[in-house]
């Protein structure tokens, strides 16, 4: 099997483990041997997402079964009051996958520049940014829930971009 597929499928995985209304999950790798893997996740100390969806379960016994954010999206704010695009970023609660990847290889020492990271889905501006600024030089991504946008960011950086549908991935 193509190590390319096999890496999204790890990535595509991994993204379960997230506690986020979307899970997002991201590998990054050199010459096949993964290096670091995570997921987008709620960091120490961020507590509005906890505080919404506790005022949430609090209004009554129709929404405890809904409680935890992997429910129809139940309990995110983000969702429910429909902000996206970096609108009010402090109702933000959850480190993006492919900054936490980078983050996580830079606390533990690991040297990504020169490789590929996937990610289950096309990566927002900030990340994008954060790749380059990495030196990752390839990004395949499953989903463009994002929509491929700004691509001149990684043309005129050399960061190439491809993408493995969904289809492809869970053959």
């Amino acid at each position: 099997m193509n190590a390319d597929i096999e890496l999204m499928r790890r990535a595509a995985k991994i993204a379960g483990n997230t506690k986020c209304w979307i899970g997002i999950g991201c590998v990054i790798a050199k010459g096949g041997k993964i290096l670091v893997e995570t997921w987008n996740e709620t960091l120490e100390g961020e507590e509005y997402c906890q505080k919404f969806r506790n005022h949430r379960i609090n209004k009554g016994p129709a929404l405890q079964h809904k409680a935890g954010p992997y429910h129809n999206n139940e309990g995110c704010i983000r969702h429910e009051l429909k902000l996206s695009g970096g609108k009010d970023a402090e109702k933000v609660c959850s480190i993006h996958a492919e900054v936490n990847a980078i983050a996580k290889a830079a606390r533990q020492g690991i040297v990504v520049s020169g490789a590929t990271i996937y990610v289950t889905s096309f990566p927002c501006l900030i990340c994008m940014r954060a790749i380059v600024a990495a030196g990752i030089k390839k990004v395949v991504y499953m989903n463009d829930f994002y929509k491929p946008h700004n691509i001149e960011l990684f043309d005129k950086n050399g960061v190439e971009f491809k993408q493995i549908p969904e289809n492809i991935v869970w053959k």
